[in-house]
């Protein structure tokens, strides 16, 4: 996962209400949502407590990998961003920062609030959809369980996350999830989410096909200080063997 920051100033003709309204406006939001790549985008916004010469803002935009956000800062969608924003902020004063993120644990005990709990979900489901096994690999504990219960997996430790995830990458080059609803409760989660791809690779005793698929699919997590200490996949192998064409569909009435 790659992410890069920018660090608002605005012009000295807007107030900062005027410079964060166009900033969260449609016509802005719209063409930023353009830009190719980008998995995530939050806007943090000065609030009445901020003094008036400090950033009026941060934005954080996210990208699958460092490959992935170089192409989008050289994009037309970026350019076009850039020019827009040219109409609210200083953009001699405005800094642009491409970082390398680290998380860290809570403390022991603590218990992670819904929101940077739903925050390590979509990060999840992005990291998948992105395949940088790295970034999934960094949201779990070092002594994770993370089990494919439909293809009989179970993952023990990072190092056989990290394996599995090649695997399924390679079987499928275009597999995605998209989430489609999620709830949390203290440190446990539940997620539904769609699977799909085209099986152009083996994996485990399935051959490669070429086929297209799209499977629903639910997600149990358990999180321990911060990070997913247990995972568990369930989802329809019929359907999926179904649509690969390695299943009957079923007697013809």
């Amino acid at each position: 996962m790659a992410k890069v920051i920018f660090i608002l100033h605005r012009r000295a003709d807007q107030t900062r209400e005027q410079c964060l309204e166009h900033w969260r406006g449609e016509r802005h939001t719209s063409i930023v949502s353009d830009v190719p790549g980008l998995t995530r985008w939050v806007q943090n916004h000065a609030n009445a407590a901020t003094p008036e010469s400090a950033p009026d803002g941060v934005g954080e935009l996210w990208f699958g990998n460092q490959d992935a956000l170089e192409q989008a800062l050289s994009s037309p969608q970026m350019a076009a961003a850039i020019e827009d924003a040219k109409n609210f902020l200083d953009m001699e004063a405005t800094q642009m920062l491409i970082v390398a993120e680290r998380d860290y644990p809570v403390k022991i005990g603590q218990t992670m609030t819904t929101t940077d709990l739903g925050r390590t979900l979509e990060e999840w489901a992005a990291a998948w959809s992105a395949h940088d096994i790295e970034r999934v690999v960094s949201l779990c504990t070092d002594e994770c369980l993370y089990e494919d219960v439909p293809l009989g997996v179970v993952n023990r430790g990072k190092e056989e996350l990290r394996a599995f995830g090649h695997q399924v990458f390679g079987a499928f080059p275009d597999f995605r999830i998209e989430l489609t609803s999620q709830s949390a409760e203290g440190d446990r989660a539940l997620l539904e989410w769609v699977m799909s791809g085209t099986h152009k690779g083996d994996l485990r005793g399935m051959p490669a096909t070429g086929k297209e698929f799209s499977v629903r699919g639910a997600t149990a997590l358990e999180v321990n200080n911060g990070r997913i200490s247990r995972n568990s996949d369930y989802w329809d192998m019929a359907t999926l063997l179904t649509q690969l064409g390695l299943m009957p569909s079923g007697p013809e009435d």
